[in-house]
Formats: C-alpha cells, sequence, structure tokens
C-alpha cells in the first residue's frame, strides 16, 4: 500500500513537470564571451519576436533584449542657456553622480521620476557635481528631469541594476 503512494505521488510531481515549457528560441547562433571587462551573452538571428504596447508602455518578446541608454529631451526654451549636464554612471547601481558645467547651479534642483511617473526623489543641484543615492531603488528605469525654477533644461532615461 505504502508503494501504492509513492506511486500517485511521484506521477502527481512530475506529469506537471514533463507539460510544462521553458523560454525556448529558434537562432542562428549564440554563445558568451568573457574578457577582464566583464562577461556578455548573445544570440543572432532570433527568427520570430512580437511587440505588445499598452497606455503604460511597451514589451518587445525575446531570447535578449538591448539596454537602451538615450537622452530622452531637450527643451528650446533653454536654447540660449550655456549649459553641459551629464549623468553617470548609467546604469547605475547604488550612486549616480549629476554633473554641470558652464552654468550657475543656483536655481536648480532635479526630480527623478518612476516609469509610471510618479516622483521618487528631488533635490537641490548644490554644485558641480550631485551625488544621488538610488541604494534602495528596485531595478527599473527612472526619468531623471533637471530644472531650472520651473524650466526643464534636460531630462535623462536612467536604469537601475
Amino acid at each position: 500500500m505504502k508503494l501504492f503512494y509513492y506511486l500517485i505521488a511521484s506521477i502527481a510531481f512530475v506529469l506537471p513537470l514533463s507539460i510544462s515549457s521553458a523560454q525556448e528560441a529558434i537562432s542562428a547562433s549564440g554563445g558568451n564571451a568573457e574578457g577582464t571587462g566583464g562577461s556578455v551573452s548573445f544570440s543572432a538571428g532570433q527568427l520570430f519576436y512580437m511587440t505588445h504596447t499598452g497606455t503604460n508602455g511597451s514589451v518587445s518578446e525575446g531570447v535578449q533584449q538591448p539596454w537602451e541608454i538615450s537622452v530622452v529631451t531637450s527643451v528650446r526654451e533653454a536654447e540660449g542657456i550655456i549649459l553641459a549636464v551629464s549623468a553617470f554612471p548609467n546604469p547605475v547601481t547604488e550612486q549616480l553622480t549629476l554633473r554641470v558645467d558652464r552654468y550657475n547651479p543656483e536655481n536648480l534642483h532635479f526630480q527623478l521620476f518612476d516609469v509610471n511617473g510618479r516622483m521618487v526623489k528631488a533635490g537641490i543641484i548644490t554644485g558641480q557635481e550631485t551625488i544621488i543615492d538610488m541604494a534602495g531603488f528596485t531595478h527599473a528605469t527612472y526619468l531623471l528631469r533637471v530644472m531650472d525654477k520651473n524650466k526643464v533644461i534636460k531630462t535623462f532615461r536612467l536604469i537601475k541594476l
């Protein structure tokens, strides 16, 4: 009788595993590359993929998706301002450095938004370099807006790892 219960328990656990599936891809080539700077995995020739778009954004299916790092906007109202603003490192893990050159940072401040448009952090830019602590934030994409009083100067798309 004990053998019968072991047989039923085995079938109950093995059957769902045999009909479940994992992520699959048909690609022409791929592999892993390692060096002193780190490692990367790659695939080439993915045959099928799809992009789903909704009101909150889009999701792309596929084996591997690229990280997109770009400056989102520049505002025409700030054309006369001689300003160099950079945010690094991007992707960020713990601390983000916001650097402002060739501009008086007296009235500058920043706002950090999540992908849902909620402001998660704000602060005053205190000098040429301002450190923004992002250690407590979840892994996601954020928008960093640099403002002079009420004018948007520059917006960055940041990736938190």
